[in-house]
């Protein structure tokens, strides 16, 4: 009985220590699993994180975009016939642009200026040539041909400048007198002194007033080359 206690105390002893191995190792291999868990956790929550994240940041570019466009949209159907010859050149610009006559304009006249002032638009649209004739004086053609003002020819212009010429302007101002024979003249022709009366409105001058200026007739011709009429 002795010895058979003293063998089964330390098998006893040895039992208890493996069970507390047992537990130990349990505690650490559930402890290892909780953390392996909650680093799973992490990392998913993190993912989701970063997946709302990149929704968010897409739908805020996306919204700047739409806005961007909604923005840009009437930028692009506007017309602005006054800033410059690229930007003015635009048909809804072009549209925009009418020649500014006086009400005591006679009829015949009127019609003949508005058909002149059509083509001289369309001339400076479609041809850099005479639309060159403009900026070489540091004008806009159709800022130029837009703030003209057309009278007609009082009774003393028509009896003296108009015997020589078809309309007058004076160099650097923007009031023309019209005179009744440009009816007699060509809707291109008419165009012609359109364009030749708004360079003087821009700023060119002509002999003889200034002895170095080109004369009425070779302004004429330039303004017919440049604007193929």
């Amino acid at each position: 009985m002795g010895q058979a206690t003293h063998h089964n105390g330390p098998q006893s002893s040895h039992r208890e220590l493996a069970r507390s191995l047992t537990r130990a190792q349990s505690t650490r291999l559930i402890a290892r699993r909780f953390t392996d868990a909650s680093s799973r956790e992490v990392i998913m929550g993190a993912k989701r994180f970063t997946t709302i994240l990149f929704v968010l940041v897409s739908s805020i570019r996306l919204v700047s975009a739409g806005e961007a466009v909604d923005v840009s949209l009437p930028a692009i159907g506007a017309s602005t016939a006054t800033t410059s010859s690229s930007v003015a050149a635009t048909v809804t610009g072009i549209d925009a642009i009418e020649p500014w006559i006086h009400p005591s304009m006679p009829d015949a006249i009127r019609n003949k200026l508005d058909t002149a002032f059509d083509i001289a638009i369309e001339r400076v649209s479609t041809t850099p040539e005479c639309a060159g004739l403009f900026e070489a004086l540091g004008a806009d053609p159709f800022e130029t041909l837009k703030t003209g003002l057309y009278f007609p020819a009082n009774p003393a212009r028509e009896t003296s400048a108009c015997r020589r010429s078809f309309a007058q302007t004076y160099v650097g101002e923007a009031p023309t007198w019209i005179c009744r024979r440009i009816t007699s003249y060509s809707d291109e022709q008419a165009a012609m002194v359109v364009i030749h009366e708004a360079l003087h409105h821009a700023g060119l001058p002509e002999r003889p007033h200034d002895k170095k200026a080109m004369s009425s007739g070779q302004i004429n011709d330039l303004v017919e080359k440049s604007c193929n009429l």
